[in-house]
């Protein structure tokens, strides 16, 4: 048997995503968030939104990674009061352990495609290990 050491470092990025950043004439788009390093471990996510979004009837977000859309966070709407929070799961199984892993954000809208949005901003706090594997 042989153990291993790592040297991880707990991190906690913002990204904030504008009305701005959502260009498809289509009523879903993702966008790629954070792009983490092998052996990277997501503890927990949290949504906050800055400016309601406005346009089409209805704009959620999910956040997740390379394969579940709402990994991290299910569908959260948008279109609420500003100040309004969602925080998400830490435990996900599917932590690609040895590879590149995303984390990525989902919006969806019906009543209109998303880039017919004329307002809104939602900052996404993704904390996560950064791990440091030895050669």
């Amino acid at each position: 048997m042989t153990n291993t050491v790592l040297n991880a470092t707990m991190v906690s990025e913002l990204v904030s995503v504008s009305y701005r950043d959502l260009t498809a004439a289509a009523t879903t788009q993702t966008l790629t968030l954070k792009t983490l390093n092998p052996y990277a471990k997501v503890l927990g996510v949290a949504a906050l939104i800055n400016t309601a979004f406005v346009g089409p009837t209805a704009v959620s977000v999910e956040i997740g990674d390379n394969s579940t859309a709402n990994a991290y966070l299910s569908s959260f709407d948008v279109k609420q009061a500003a100040g309004t929070e969602s925080v998400g799961s830490a435990a996900h199984a599917n932590d690609d352990i040895d590879g590149t892993s995303y984390v990525k954000a989902k919006f969806t809208s019906s009543g209109g495609n998303l880039n017919t949005c004329t307002a809104g901003q939602v900052t996404i706090q993704i904390t996560y290990l950064h791990t440091l594997v030895p050669a």
